[in-house]
């Protein structure tokens, strides 16, 4: 549960900063300029998670196979048998 309020915590904190670099950059009324500016707000935000969710899910599978690898060898079973 941690992990998923620190990812959700810091996607929200770079999806906000792109944001606010967005409004300083396109400073417009126009219709199309909200849409913009909520397309990069949620993109950030869908990316930062993305990223986050495969390299936890990358950390997690390397420790499995570390578990995996212990266990085997405390039952005297290889991989090959």
């Amino acid at each position: 549960m941690g992990t998923l309020l620190g990812i959700t915590l810091f996607s929200a904190a770079a999806a906000l900063t792109v944001d606010r670099v967005y409004t300083a950059v396109v400073d417009s009324a126009g219709a199309a300029a909200h849409v913009g500016r909520y397309a990069a707000f949620t993109g950030t935000w869908t990316a930062v998670t993305a990223a986050s969710t495969m390299r936890g899910t990358s950390k997690s599978a390397g420790r499995l196979k570390k578990r995996i690898k212990s266990v085997r060898g405390i039952i005297g079973r290889t991989k090959d048998k």
